[in-house]
């Protein structure tokens, strides 16, 4: 399934998966006045595990400097092991998630 919305110049596209309501990608173009093209402002490509969590999200397009691949990991609910950080990059960031999840 597809869904897109234009404000002005400013369109918005996303894009599920075929058999599942999961996120698959979205795109944020412009669109110009000249014949020249749509100009891809951005672009975050995701992947999902088979139980529907987001694993990995890539991010290209002008808005960023170069392609940045992001990785997410989940532990199991009953683990007591830290959870290891996710990773942003570029520039290398970590976030560190509660193993107790949002309350």
């Amino acid at each position: 399934m597809i869904e897109s919305d234009t404000l002005g110049l400013l369109e918005r596209m996303v894009v599920y998966e075929p058999n599942r309501s999961l996120v698959d990608e979205v795109t944020n173009p412009v669109i110009p006045q000249a014949p020249a093209g749509n100009i891809l402002i951005s672009k975050f490509d995701y992947t999902n595990d088979h139980g529907g969590r987001r694993i990995n999200r890539e991010d290209s397009g002008t808005a960023f400097a170069s392609t940045q691949a992001n990785m997410f990991k989940y532990i199991a609910r009953r683990g007591r092991s830290p959870l290891p950080p996710c990773t942003m990059e570029p520039p290398a960031t970590a976030l560190t998630r509660s193993a107790t999840g949002p309350r």
